[in-house]
């Protein structure tokens, strides 16, 4: 995908109302205004996205803005591909004027060229516009040529409403178009807009290309009928030139070897197959009667169809725009295609108005196998006329005793694709039927059909299981010998038993996660906490008040674990509680204790628990489990009273035995609710010696997954 960089432009409020001006009269944004005309006065300058120099004189470009500096005091930020940036840069410094100066000047002199914008910008322009050199640049791929002239705004001829285009490309297709803008009918054919527009397109293309073949030309004057199909490749969105030539090898990769040359492809074969032809003018000039000039043009060089292809890559991957035009009959389609492969979006657009399906013949020995393209059954060999469209397509050949066949095959445009086979028995032999209708067949634990399975397979031992929502499963073993046919049919049976049914759902589930509310309060008075402080060696050993069981923490818990059927592993959990009351405690053996031997602290604490293992049992929709392991516990008390004289408070860092014991309720889908009786027993201290043991209750809801 293709970076984008941002440019911040400074400029004078004039510049800013004027290229504000341009854009909303053009329809289009200011960035896309800036970009598009320094990009097309750098390849007026010669430099090119790829790589291409036609460099005119250094500092010849006369376009630079006369500005004074203390006045740029408006921004504007446009969005430049890298390749674009490039070219731009090198054309402003091959001109001697700055990126910005070079970007502000295209735009005014490209927004007065244009006739939607000139009236706003073309006053402001001239004052700009010192000895501008005329110059004219035809831009083929889009079949609109520009013109400006020195030192006055450039005036182009009226644009007609029977002219789509501008003069220049209006005069090739509408020789006689009236000053009131409607086109004489007679023996002239007028077309839809669209088609209007592509036919320009066409022309400008086809005469740029015949101007630059060097040979003489005579006018071609053939009477053979068209057989040439012409593709014209172009890209769709700036600096994306080089997909331009993948494209072309794309289209003729899919071109099959013996239609090649009736195929042209490209601006450079399109150059050589016009070399010694002209374009017959008789029509134009209504010495002979046609249906239309450009048709006559185009048939008379030997084209029977035009396909102009626009194709792009952006961040959903390749898209191409495709237009096909017929010589014979002036009729103009359009489509469009999108894929991640370059090839399959260009066949997707393309198939769309060009003819491009194959045919597929497959034969097998024996005959009487199934045929699918792309998954896609189209029938059973001997295939003789199957349709196939081009591209790399995936050919699978089934037969039941006999080795499935799959391959993919490139298949070319308009191509023949021929498949023969010689199939190779499987040993043996399996034919299984099952009811009810759906249902599914597994073969060592992998689906290979459903209701109906008639296929080789391989001698030795094997595992049949037959399933179907709402039925209970019935899965066997069987040992086949070589040469042997292996047959089983059978029914499965309603779940009838509503608790059975709700269990298996439970166990069918490999993991859950639950979030709990946790309410703890120490198991004993007694616990031997450090004060935090490496001089101290205080330590509170006894709760004091609230009474032991007033003494509670409250916060909550998260836990993840995986199950099997009866057995599970917490995988990891955590909890965080803290007092909601301050705790008194005695306070033993310091240094330094105030008379007052108690302190009176806020309590909190962190557990971090992982792999407890669990055993559990399901009835219905409810899980009774049992689950123990060790955990590691932080707990903390602050003074509340004498802050300044114990900042810190205490601190142990101890390990913990825990078990518990839950009841789940399965809601529905995996949803449950879990309530639970929880111990933890401190076993030893890492600093501060030992926290209280905790008991309590948690509750909280889970999924089951």
């Amino acid at each position: 995908m293709t970076t984008f960089r941002s440019v911040t432009l400074r400029v004078t409020e004039k510049e800013a109302r004027l290229i504000e001006a341009g854009a909303s009269a053009l329809g289009v944004s200011k960035s896309t205004l800036i970009s598009t005309a320094a990009e097309i006065a750098a390849h007026q300058l010669g430099f090119f996205e790829d790589g291409r120099t036609l460099r005119t004189e250094p500092g010849s470009w006369k376009d630079a803005p006369v500005r004074d500096k203390g006045s740029l005091d408006s921004q504007i930020v446009i969005s430049l591909n890298p390749l674009e940036y490039q070219t731009i840069r090198k054309a402003a410094q091959w001109s001697f004027v700055s990126f910005p100066a070079f970007l502000i000047g295209a735009t005014l002199r490209y927004s007065a060229r244009k006739p939607g914008a000139r009236g706003v910008v073309s006053a402001a322009t001239v004052r700009h516009e010192r000895q501008v050199r005329s110059r004219e640049v035809a831009t083929a791929a889009a079949g609109v040529s520009y013109t400006s002239s020195a030192p006055a705004t450039p005036r182009l001829r009226p644009i007609h409403r029977c002219c789509p285009t501008p003069w220049r490309a209006c005069v090739i297709r509408f020789p006689i178009c009236s000053g009131s803008g409607e086109s004489r009918r007679g023996p002239y054919r007028s077309h839809p807009p669209k088609q209007r527009n592509a036919r320009m397109t066409l022309a400008s293309e086809l005469l740029l290309s015949l101007s630059l073949t060097l040979a003489p030309a005579e006018p071609s004057g053939s009477d053979l009928a068209p057989t040439k199909t012409l593709w014209l490749v172009q890209p769709l969105y700036p600096g994306q030139s080089l997909l331009v030539k993948r494209t072309e090898e794309a289209i003729h990769q899919m071109i099959p070897p013996d239609s090649s040359s009736s195929e042209v492809i490209g601006s450079q074969e399109l150059s050589a197959a016009l070399k010694g032809k002209s374009i017959s003018l008789k029509c134009l000039f209504r010495e002979v009667k046609c249906a239309d000039p450009i048709d006559d043009m185009v048939s008379g060089l030997g084209f029977k169809r035009v396909v102009l292809i626009k194709g792009g890559q952006d961040e959903t991957g390749y898209r191409f725009k495709a237009a096909s035009y017929q010589t014979d009959t002036g009729e103009v389609a359009n489509s469009e295609g999108t894929h991640a492969a370059l090839d399959r979006a260009l066949v997707a657009a393309v198939i769309k108005v060009v003819p491009l399906s194959s045919t597929l013949e497959v034969s097998t020995e024996p005959s009487g196998a199934t045929v699918f393209i792309d998954g896609e059954k189209i029938g059973t060999t001997p295939l003789a006329s199957g349709q196939i469209l081009p591209g790399e397509r995936s050919i699978k050949i089934e037969l039941g005793s006999y080795k499935t066949i799959e391959e993919r095959r490139l298949v070319p445009v308009h191509g023949q694709v021929q498949v023969q086979r010689k199939l190779e028995k499987l040993p043996a032999r399996v034919t299984l039927n099952v009811a009810p209708k759906g249902s599914e067949i597994l073969i060592d634990g992998n689906v290979v059909g459903k209701d109906h399975v008639d296929a080789g397979i391989m001698p030795g031992k094997h595992t049949f299981r037959f399933q179907a929502p709402g039925y209970v499963a019935q899965q066997i073993q069987a040992d086949i010998k070589p040469n042997e046919t292996f047959a089983d049919n059978r029914t499965l049976n309603i779940i009838t038993d509503a608790l059975g049914e709700a269990q298996e759902n439970i166990y069918k589930r490999g993991a859950s996660f639950s979030a709990n509310f946790e309410y703890q309060f120490p198991a004993a008075d007694t616990y031997n906490v450090k004060q935090f402080s490496l001089s101290s060696q205080a330590h509170a050993t006894r709760l004091l008040s609230p009474p032991r069981g007033s003494a509670k923490l409250m916060g909550g818990s998260a836990d993840l674990t995986t199950h099997f059927r009866y057995f599970g592993l917490m995988i990891i959990g955590a909890a965080y509680v803290r007092s909601s009351d301050p705790w008194t405690s005695q306070v033993t053996n310091g240094t330094g204790i105030p008379p007052q031997t108690q302190v009176v602290a806020d309590v909190d604490a962190l557990s971090l628990r992982a792999f407890q293992p669990q055993l559990r049992v399901a009835l219905w929709r409810f899980t009774f489990s049992l689950q123990g392991g060790a955990e590691v516990r932080a707990f903390r008390m602050r003074d509340v009273n004498n802050p300044s004289f114990n900042p810190n408070g205490f601190l142990s860092v101890d390990l913990q035995i825990a078990g518990q014991f839950a009841i789940r309720f399965h809601i529905v889908e995996g949803l449950f609710l879990q309530a639970g009786y929880r111990y933890m027993y401190t076993i030893t201290g890492f600093y501060g010696d030992k926290g209280p043991s905790m008991m309590g209750y948690m509750g909280g809801l889970g999924y089951a997954f």
